[in-house]
């Protein structure tokens, strides 16, 4: 049975191997990478030793929307940058003479997205109608927000985006699938 000093060791070397990765993937991936690890002294036995911060200790504020999450860890540019990445990966292969073209189609898209998935929680949030009134004297009816009218027109155009970024991807023809029959008879 290990002791107590070699458990902190091991949830100490889990949580290093844990934050590298973490760490890398951002990288490779192009997010920001921010600092997460970092020593503080220990309040365990032992008083000097220093040990990772965890996540149950200044982990990343979340927003949460509906059934999604969205960290707070990126400010709304960083975000924006992320997908613009994403986006060019995705439409790497078009030729640079076509991309050039649709370079600004990619950054439009990107910004849209973005802005979408934030309006997206204050419509889960606060919901698509609010009560509305014209004078004291009458009664509230339930209208559509602004915001819900924005989500609708900013989403149909960004569908419109991504319809012509992938109609700018080249095609490749279709190759005939078969068990060969056609073949050999075109052979003989």
């Amino acid at each position: 049975m290990p002791t107590d000093g070699a458990q902190e060791n091991k949830k100490l070397f889990l949580k290093i191997f844990f934050y590298f990765y973490y760490f890398i993937f951002n990288i490779l991936w192009g997010y920001t990478p921010r600092i997460v690890v970092f020593w503080r002294p220990s309040t365990g036995p032992g008083g000097g030793s220093r040990s990772i911060r965890g996540p149950d200790i200044g982990a990343p504020t979340q927003k949460e929307g509906g059934d999604r999450v969205i960290c707070d860890e990126f400010t709304k540019e960083e975000r924006i940058t992320k997908e613009n990445r994403r986006l060019n990966i995705i439409f790497r292969q078009i030729p640079k003479k076509e991309k050039s073209a649709i370079e600004g189609l990619i950054k439009r898209a990107a910004y849209m997205r973005v802005s979408l998935e934030d309006m997206e929680l204050d419509l889960d949030e606060n919901g698509f109608t609010e009560p509305f009134t014209q004078s004291t004297n009458t009664p509230p009816y339930d209208r559509q927000r602004p915001i819900a009218q924005l989500y609708n027109t900013m989403n149909k155009n960004y569908q419109a985006i991504m319809k012509q970024l992938s109609d700018s991807v080249p095609k490749e023809p279709a190759t005939e699938r078969g068990d060969g029959f056609d073949k050999f008879i075109r052979e003989r």
